[in-house]
């Protein structure tokens, strides 16, 4: 690490021996975790805003009915810190343990540690670390010979036949009031209602991060400054990542009991010096402004993108949600419906109904996503909506419409889950670039006009997922699990029918994405 990153740490750690107010605990990404406090978290009346991930503890610890629904599936004392607890220091140390064994050669195995820290409300910091030894079924493994990752997870690195690959994250946060919160870290978000996110979205592996999170009134504002990775060409190499950066700003608004409406902007660009290792354009660092105008203000050709999230909730137990990206577009192209390459943009809507034919802790999700051929793409392929070979938003990239539901029921610590994704996506040649690999240029588009949704190689994928898992360790985080998987690819030169079945044990600290 470089003296000005020594020091902008070290600078950041004095701040925070100041703090006191209440630390932010993160609580790590995992969709089997956080769909249980869903009915609590968007109740009719609530100023929580669940769109923006992670939550913090303190965060839920306010919402009515966390704490009692937080005790009915974990049967923990309370999830409360005790007086005693918040005038010492508190150090939570555990193993993470993933090792999950099926047929088609599967076999991941991967171990490490998840430790939080807080002192007397001053300081909340947080620590995982991973590193895994694997083998993979054939879907997985052909995206790992063409990636050169473990999707979501790190870098790939053959050994002795076997991947290994490792995987950090940590944060460390500093909170002056209960208006706002920063925090440094190295991790992922999430920003959205629904299973997937066309904004931002933990598919990715992780990133360094600085974060600002104000809340006032019946508003939440956050701000993201990212360092991304190209890790093409690099063999793993960190030396050899190619950097970019990304500024992004959110603005989630509890218009009333039942609507949220939020808005969203991201800039990704190259370092501004080809010579200097790191050169960050002071101009994105506003945290209040459009990026547009500044885009325009410098002559900048950035890669910008713009979008909205909106969730009404019809009942207590019934929410609608949607987004809508734009990456560029032109209105009198649109209207004109000739195909145009660079009208680009992404739409999803979805439901989430909790309680489903009043069966407590019983839901069901269904969501449609849609994204137009070369949406996040860019004439630099550096300047792409992506971070170490993958999407930022949904992992399928572009020129695609999907489909998902999810019937989950829960239990105390028992867990259910029935998961049916379908994708049609039109996919691309290796001579032809029909718009679906972001890290593609969409200067190699065969075409100006005549663009449309799946064109390419027509292709039709489905997934479909059974889970049951039982938390053996809940202070862990630990699951014992089984599963069955079937994944079906169609195309002219592809039809794949393959079952799986799964076992095993995992420490649920975060997703990992292979529907896609």
């Amino acid at each position: 690490m470089s003296h000005s990153k020594n020091y902008i740490l070290f600078s950041f750690i004095i701040l925070c021996s100041n703090i006191v107010f209440a630390q932010a605990i993160q609580i790590p990404l995992d969709n089997s975790y956080y769909h249980r406090f869903d009915k609590v978290l968007y109740t009719v009346g609530t100023d929580f805003h669940p769109q923006v991930k992670p939550y913090y503890q303190n965060q839920l610890n306010q919402i009515s009915g966390y704490d009692s629904l937080y005790r009915y599936f974990f049967n923990p004392k309370s999830s409360k810190q005790s007086d005693s607890v918040k005038n010492q220091l508190h150090i939570i140390a555990n193993p993470i343990i993933n090792a999950q064994l099926g047929n088609e050669n599967w076999q991941e195995l991967s171990m490490g540690i998840n430790a939080t820290l807080q002192y007397k409300n001053v300081i909340g910091a947080g620590l995982q670390y991973n590193y895994g030894n694997s083998l993979f079924p054939h879907f997985l493994d052909t995206f790992i010979q063409q990636k050169n990752i473990v999707p979501g997870q790190g870098y790939a690195f053959v050994k002795n036949g076997r991947y290994t690959y490792q995987n950090t994250a940590a944060y460390l946060t500093y909170q002056p009031s209960n208006y706002f919160l920063f925090e440094l870290g190295n991790g992922k978000h999430f920003i959205g209602d629904g299973y997937r996110s066309l904004m931002l979205s933990d598919n990715a592996n992780n990133n360094p991060y600085f974060k600002i999170n104000t809340k006032v009134w019946k508003l939440q504002y956050t701000n993201l400054f990212m360092q991304l990775d190209d890790v093409r060409f690099s063999n793993g190499n960190r030396a050899d990542f190619k950097k970019k950066y990304a500024a992004m700003h959110y603005l989630s608004w509890n218009l009333n009991k039942h609507l949220n409406i939020g808005f969203f902007e991201s800039i990704v660009f190259e370092t501004r010096d080809s010579t200097a290792a790191f050169y960050y354009d002071v101009n994105y660092l506003n945290p209040v402004i459009f990026y547009r105008p500044v885009e325009y203000s410098i002559g900048s050709g950035d890669n910008a993108l713009m979008g909205v999230n909106v969730r009404y909730r019809l009942f207590n137990w019934l929410v609608v949600y949607g987004q809508a990206v734009i990456d560029e577009f032109l209105l009198k192209e649109i209207r004109a419906r000739n195909g145009w390459w660079a009208n680009k943009y992404a739409l999803q809507v979805g439901m989430k109904w909790m309680d489903l034919f009043s069966i407590k802790n019983l839901s069901f999700q269904s969501e449609y996503n849609f994204v137009r051929p070369f949406t996040y793409t860019h004439g630099s392929i550096l300047q792409n909506y992506g971070h170490f070979n993958q999407p930022l938003a949904h992992p399928q990239g572009a020129n695609f419409e999907e489909n998902v539901m999810i019937l989950s029921y829960y239990y105390k610590r028992l867990g259910v889950e029935l998961k049916w994704v379908r994708v049609f996506y039109g996919d691309d040649e290796a001579t032809i670039y029909f718009g679906r690999d972001i890290y593609r240029s969409y200067l190699e588009r065969p075409a100006e006009y005549g663009n449309y949704m799946g064109q390419g190689i027509a292709t039709n994928l489905n997934c479909l997922d059974f889970k049951v898992d039982y938390l053996i360790v809940p202070s862990m985080r630990l699951s014992l699990f089984a599963a069955y998987s079937n994944r079906q690819l169609k195309n002219i030169y592809n039809n794949q029918n393959v079952h799986f079945i799964i076992g095993g044990v995992c420490t649920a600290i975060g997703n990992k994405y292979y529907d896609f």
